[in-house]
């Protein structure tokens, strides 16, 4: 028995709608890899502003070559800094001189690290809000290979598993708290703890601000019209259409 004309329209427009998904798929899938660069510091000529808040740190501009590539971000520890006091720095920058627009939970930072001759105890992401008046801290995980460089991204989206809160990773903080302190941002950097009283050398390169590329949001939101256009037709078709068969 011929499958009616019903049937057909059912067919066709399954078909409309899985070859629209597959659309979408193939169209939406680059937005988690495409992204627009809002700011970014290479350290190919100078520091760019970046200083450390201790002053057993130096903190200087590399330019032999060695970066990821060209120049990059040294961060230099004096030898006999392990106190107890004395085993943690954070290198930084004021968020309004990296990026003076609003800052929100759509963006991500990327950056590039190597140890030259230990690897660090802890390596986190920070910044800061005036809000609060806190830190907010994400923990890395450092590379063993010492003297490699390493990519490391990071959402700026508040996670109770990943960003934590206050002094010695104390707590997750809401989020709620977490947008405020984002849309307040007074400095942003790289904590590293050192425990060791050895003279360390970090280096730095390649932090940027990225948000995903407006135009691939479009695309994919294209690609959702052609489905729902396409099904409104083949409906309207079917409801003005006489049947054939009287």
């Amino acid at each position: 028995m011929a499958p009616s004309c019903g049937a057909f329209d059912d067919m066709k427009r399954f078909a409309y709608i899985l070859t629209g998904l597959v659309l979408v798929g193939c169209w939406a899938a680059p937005v988690v890899h495409g992204a627009v660069v809002l700011a970014s510091n290479t350290w190919d000529t100078t520091t760019e502003s970046w200083d450390a808040f201790e002053d057993y740190i130096d903190v200087t501009h590399d330019n032999t070559g060695s970066g990821n590539p060209d120049g990059f971000l040294d961060i230099a520890f004096e030898a006999g800094h392990g106190s107890a006091s004395e085993i943690e720095a954070i290198v930084y920058q004021d968020a309004s001189s990296f990026f003076a627009g609003g800052w929100t939970n759509s963006m991500w930072i990327e950056f590039d690290f190597f140890a030259q001759d230990d690897t660090p105890d802890f390596l986190e992401l920070r910044f800061r809000g005036t809000t609060s008046g806190d830190y907010w801290s994400y923990l890395l995980t450092p590379s063993s290979f010492v003297g490699t460089w390493t990519t490391y991204s990071v959402m700026l989206d508040h996670s109770d598993t990943q960003w934590f809160y206050g002094e010695g990773l104390a707590g997750h903080g809401s989020e709620s708290d977490f947008l405020d302190d984002l849309g307040t941002i007074d400095w942003l950097g790289i904590f590293i703890q050192d425990g060791s009283d050895d003279a360390n050398r970090y280096g730095l390169d390649n932090f940027q601000l990225m948000v995903p590329e407006p135009a691939e949001y479009a695309l994919a939101l294209s690609a959702l019209a052609v489905i729902g256009l396409s099904v409104r037709k083949k409906r309207k078709k079917g409801v003005d259409t006489p049947d054939a068969r009287g």
